[in-house]
């Protein structure tokens, strides 16, 4: 039996990026806690995101991929 050929794998497209605005409650090294508009609390991974604030500032702008 010939030994089967691994599939080659395609290219992920580069994902679509949002830019939300937020208020920051909380921040490790590893994510920040943001309430966006009052709905539930969500913590964003800081590896996945790009911002420009720190604990306490309202309204940044956060920048995240559409998955996220």
């Amino acid at each position: 039996m010939a030994p089967r050929k691994k599939a080659k794998a395609k290219p992920r497209p580069e994902p679509e990026m949002y830019t939300i605005y937020a208020d920051i409650l909380q921040e490790t090294d590893e994510a920040i806690l943001v309430d966006c508009d009052g709905s539930a609390d969500v913590w964003l991974p800081t590896s996945q995101i790009q911002f420009a604030g720190e604990r306490g500032d309202t309204g940044v702008a956060i920048t995240l991929p559409d998955w996220l």
